[in-house]
């Protein structure tokens, strides 16, 4: 059996707070950063050990440190099929048949009062919340598959339910890695200040700390991955790094096949974060610093919003086939009175008429910028808006060349993750159904876009 030596803080876990008890600690600073984690954080890309790590580690802690774990998969029906099978097999790998019973969804040992219960979040239909027992007497709780949780809400009302007393509490999320935009890197990573990939413990501003681990096969070494899964790798990796020494504009002159293998590599076997997400809709497009001085158009989107849904006010620019766009708003919680003098403020940098094209959804808001003199059309309903044909108005945009301002953060992350998945209807058809998710600058734009 190897053991990764990334994954030895997460054994020392469970005795961290015994060992700050002895006066002549060596170390004594790893174990008081280790004495204050409350989550660990695993990632990783392919035959890195991350479930078998850690089904070991909880075996551990169960067996010689008595805890009570709460281990899950999102759905019930999924945890039968993978996460109860590789934690019995961990068992028999460490020899502990003989302290610890199955059950259907339980493993317990006599000896310690340790036990783990398996259990989906959501039932096998996924239409409901499973009914969980009471979280009170859990010491830990393993999310195997993080990427399946749908939002933070649904993880952190378990996470903050384990507070146990005795032994030290903490929660343990497995995953591989999906989008930056994905809401476990934006509350687990960004907002911590960390980047992905990293290793070690971190504390924090409360007090807290997150362990982070992430290995990829590299750290198990050629002895304990498939041979054919490591040529595989191996052959990736030869293409991966040669790519990395280009810029990205280098880097798309490649051949198709060469781009696959380095993406296959860096995202699929390394396990890195990526920047976008699969399948988007915008692709090709540029940033620019200042706008032309000769142009076809001047015309501004507005989508309104309040919250959570941000306000979002953009300029597009038009010659040719060319479009250049910077947003100007993008913000929740303004009422009428804060965001008029914010549009009007844009408008009076130009001495030429103003354009500006709404959702045609927002009827009342359109009427009371009229009376503060700023008037609006509604958006072209065959092009796009809410519960319209915007496809028609995206295949537009998309053929066109877009080139969006650098300081356009917002835009620019929308554009990052603005993308489409493939669905099939009842009569087994495939369709294109562009994901409608964090896409208000994106409506704003198309909004303008398509109206000329």
């Amino acid at each position: 059996m190897k053991i990764c030596r990334k994954f030895k803080p997460l054994f020392d876990l469970p005795k961290a707070w015994d060992k700050l008890k002895d006066p002549n600690l060596k170390n004594r600073q790893y174990w008081e950063d280790l004495a204050k984690v409350t989550v660990v954080n695993i990632t990783g890309g392919r035959e890195s050990s991350k479930t078998f790590t850690a089904t070991v580690a909880s075996n551990d802690r169960v067996v010689n440190y008595g805890y009570r774990e709460l281990y899950t998969r999102y759905t019930l029906k999924s945890a039968e099929k993978s996460i109860i099978p590789a934690f019995t097999n961990r068992t028999k790998d460490l020899g502990y048949q003989g302290f610890l019973y199955a059950t259907k969804t339980s493993v317990i040992c006599k000896s310690s009062g340790g036990y783990v219960d398996f259990s989906g979040i959501k039932t096998s239909s996924g239409d409901q919340t499973a009914n969980l027992k009471s979280l009170e007497n859990y010491s830990a709780f393993t999310c195997e598959e993080l990427e399946e949780y749908p939002s933070y809400e649904d993880w952190a009302t378990i996470e903050l339910s384990i507070r146990s007393k005795d032994v030290q509490p903490f929660t343990v999320n497995i995953m591989n890695p999906k989008s930056k935009k994905f809401w476990a890197y934006q509350k687990l990573w960004r907002e911590k200040g960390v980047e992905g990939g990293h290793n070690g413990v971190v504390v924090h501003e409360d007090g807290t700390a997150t362990l982070y681990i992430h290995t990829t096969y590299l750290d198990l070494g050629e002895k304990y991955v498939a041979r054919k899964n490591w040529v595989k790798f191996e052959a990736a990796r030869v293409i991966y790094e040669r790519l990395e020494e280009f810029t990205n504009e280098d880097r798309k002159q490649c051949s198709k096949q060469d781009k696959i293998a380095w993406s296959y590599y860096k995202y699929t076997v390394l396990g890195g974060w990526k920047e976008s997400e699969d399948g988007l809709v915008y692709t090709d497009w540029k940033e620019f610093d200042t706008f032309p001085t000769e142009y076809d158009l001047r015309i501004f989107g507005l989508d309104f919003g309040f919250n959570p849904d941000p306000l979002s006010f953009v300029e597009c620019v038009i010659k040719g086939n060319d479009i250049y766009i910077k947003q100007h708003i993008y913000k929740t919680g303004l009422l009428n009175k804060h965001y008029v003098p914010m549009i009007r403020a844009v408008l009076d940098q130009y001495s030429e008429d103003h354009y500006i094209v709404a959702d045609i959804a927002g009827g009342k808001d359109m009427a009371e910028l009229a009376e503060q003199g700023i008037y609006t059309m509604p958006c072209d309903k065959t092009y796009g808006g809410s519960g319209m044909n915007k496809m028609r108005g995206i295949r537009k945009m998309q053929s066109k060349n877009m080139h969006i301002h650098k300081d356009s953060e917002d835009l620019k992350d929308e554009l990052m993750h603005y993308h489409h998945i493939e669905i099939i209807n009842s009569k087994g058809e495939h369709k294109t159904h562009v994901v409608d998710k964090d896409d208000h600058l994106m409506d704003a734009m198309l909004y303008a876009c398509t109206r000329y």
